[in-house]
């Protein structure tokens, strides 16, 4: 139910026009003689539009719309009066009013005209109010969202969200906003081009990349960003998004850490690295494993190599038989236990023969079938050797 005020100092209008409102059963109106009535009435109810005469004793329709304007600034406010003046029309258009209607002629279609009128400025309203909400929201949402964003044209920044800011340990919007996109970048990478590429259709992906950036007070740190063509009011523009990755470099970079010491201690105890895969019977070896093969990755044409050339270039010919059998047994099937160990014999390239030992892990598929092999091969020739001296 829509609430209107009405505010005319004659009392019959007043009557008349609430009934021809009310006509449509949507509406309910209220009435007030006097401006000093129409104010004292909206401290204690909100209405969705306000009508009123201009010529009232003490207030005057200007001097109420400026009034309401104060304490409502949005509602929709009809000048509904006899006087024509055009200085009164454009005081009130200036002022704020929604429309201008001049009294007079057939009651019915007048009443019907400001009925019109009066629905017209209500769903404009309402519609801003809306648009307004949704802006005020998304705005929120943007400005306290978990990542760092940032609009911007030809290399200026237009709107950064707190966390983009933060990021770059700024506090002050302003200061911010005045910087170019590049100047956030660590020198040695500011002859890349623009952070922010040439306008292209708006939803086209311009930027991905890893870059060094520069925090406020100097220091540097690595983020990701992606950069996106976007429509704005008054052109292109673009959305740039920011992820600060510099504790993923530091797990990366542990990872490699660790990764290397493991590497170099497989490679003191002689220790390599190879896969099979079942449905294919080829085998991946890393580069370590040539090298006990006395061999390298080049030479024998890459790291994957079939079972049947493992065989019968490496094995020694005694153990061929039995590594095949050991194959055939467990290895499409897969071995009750989780792992297996095996000693057998190779012959290197260089036709000397050394002790391996092999340490299998089986991979088995959704269907509980084996589809990969893992493990890792040791030289044990001169343990074995030690061993068998004594």
């Amino acid at each position: 139910m829509l609430q209107i005020l009405y505010v005319d100092d004659e009392m019959g209008l007043l009557e008349i026009g609430k009934i021809f409102i009310e006509q449509s059963g949507d509406a309910q109106v209220d009435t007030a003689l006097s401006g000093k009535e129409a104010m004292s009435l909206m401290s204690t109810k909100v209405y969705d539009a306000v009508i009123s005469d201009y010529q009232m004793p003490e207030i005057n329709g200007i001097e109420l719309l400026k009034m309401v304007r104060n304490q409502q600034k949005g509602v929709p406010f009809i000048l509904f009066t006899g006087k024509g003046r055009e200085e009164v029309v454009i005081e009130a258009l200036n002022n704020g009013a929604d429309f201008y209607l001049q009294k007079g002629g057939d009651p019915v279609s007048q009443f019907a005209e400001l009925r019109h009128h009066l629905r017209q400025a209500i769903s404009r309203h309402r519609a801003e109010l809306m648009l307004r909400k949704s802006e005020e929201r998304f705005r929120t949402l943007i400005e306290n969202a978990p990542v760092a964003l940032g609009v911007g044209r030809h290399g200026r920044m237009l709107y950064a969200n707190q966390r983009f800011m933060h990021m770059f340990g700024y506090d002050d919007k302003a200061e911010f906003l005045k910087m170019d996109f590049n100047l956030l970048l660590e020198p040695s990478e500011r002859d890349l081009g623009p952070l922010l590429p040439a306008d292209s259709e708006a939803g086209t992906i311009l930027l991905e990349r890893e870059l060094t950036g520069l925090r406020r007070d100097g220091t540097p740190f690595p983020f990701h960003i992606i950069v996106a063509s976007i429509s704005l009011e008054d052109g292109p523009g673009h959305l740039a998004v920011f992820t600060d990755i510099t504790e993923q470099k530091r797990v990366e970079e542990r990872f490699q850490e660790i990764l290397n010491r493991l590497t170099l201690a497989m490679n003191m105890a002689s220790i390599a690295f190879w896969k099979y895969n079942v449905s294919t019977k080829t085998m991946e070896l890393n580069d370590q494993f040539f090298v006990l093969l006395g061999t390298t990755a080049e030479r024998e044409g890459g790291y994957l190599m079939s079972r049947d050339t493992y065989l019968q270039e490496f094995v020694h010919p005694d153990d061929r038989e039995r590594l095949a059998e050991i194959e055939n047994k467990d290895y499409a099937t897969g071995h009750p236990y989780p792992y297996l160990q095996y000693k057998y014999r190779v012959k290197r390239r260089d036709g000397s023969v050394r002790i391996f030992v092999i340490r299998l892990n089986f991979i088995k598929d959704d269907r509980g079938r084996v589809a990969t092999i893992e493990g890792v091969c040791q030289d044990i020739t001169d343990q074995n050797k030690v061993f068998t001296d004594k």
